[in-house]
């Protein structure tokens, strides 16, 4: 099903360029971002399942006369838990694509268009962001992950649609969200999306992958590459919510 959060193939301006080529290319990408924000809606579905779990267990604990745990408690707790750390990285690595994808786009999607996914995204993101302080993972987990990097372009199209509180969450975040790939300084992980729903482009980012390596010595922006979190991932060897089937993508 479609969720708020989605570029329509309809609404791909196609007639900017004659070449069936670059129509592809768009295509493609919006399939990409609509895997993201898919993805992101999965993952705000999460949340609110182990938030109301905990809430019951609470309820539970409150009401119970005896400390002596009741069955079924067990389980409630497992569903409590937050998500492990590697997919509040993958979500936050699906964020920054969204906002890449989006800038790269945005003089071709309309209805929504991009600043307006921009801002449909921020909400998501801030309860994200939210519940990765809350969990055990550390205060600066979004500021760990750096691939892929926002390219000039992204930030740009930020800078100049943010309200003033979405630009105050996106500069918590840390430098390796608002330093563009063109000025970020060592190396940089070579990122390849993979979804939940089994789909895994055959696109790696950055996508010329000129930039995965910077020049040797100190590392700038005060980058630790050690504190980067930029995991190996995939959605796809995760116990299945539902049934899917991989599709790779040539």
């Amino acid at each position: 099903p479609e969720g708020r959060l989605q570029v329509n193939r309809g609404t791909v301006d196609k007639d900017d360029d004659n070449s069936s080529t670059s129509s592809d290319k768009y295509e493609k990408d919006v399939k990409i971002l609509n895997s993201c924000f898919d993805d992101i809606e999965k993952f705000i579905a999460r949340l609110q399942h182990s938030a109301a779990a905990f809430r019951e267990l609470e309820k539970r604990r409150r009401s119970r006369k005896s400390k002596k745990k009741d069955l079924g408690d067990g389980m409630l707790s497992m569903r409590a838990k937050p998500p492990p750390e590697k997919e509040f990285v993958d979500i936050f690595q699906k964020f920054k694509l969204s906002f890449n994808l989006l800038a790269k786009l945005k003089a071709h999607i309309h209805d929504p268009n991009a600043p307006e996914l921009v801002h449909f995204l921020f909400t998501p993101l801030a309860l994200i962001v939210d519940a990765s302080h809350d969990s055990h993972y550390g205060p600066n987990l979004p500021s760990k992950v750096v691939a892929p990097l926002m390219t000039a372009e992204a930030i740009d199209l930020l800078v100049n649609c943010l309200t003033s509180k979405e630009s105050e969450l996106w500069h918590s975040l840390g430098e390796s969200w608002y330093i563009p790939l063109e000025e970020w300084k060592g190396y940089v992980n070579p990122y390849k999306p993979v979804f939940h729903n089994g789909y895994s482009p055959s696109v790696t980012y950055p996508e010329n992958g000129g930039k995965m390596v910077g020049g040797p010595g100190p590392q700038a922006h005060g980058h630790h590459p050690e504190d980067d979190l930029d995991l190996e991932y995939d959605p796809r060897h995760e116990p299945p919510h539902h049934p899917h089937h991989h599709e790779e993508e040539e």
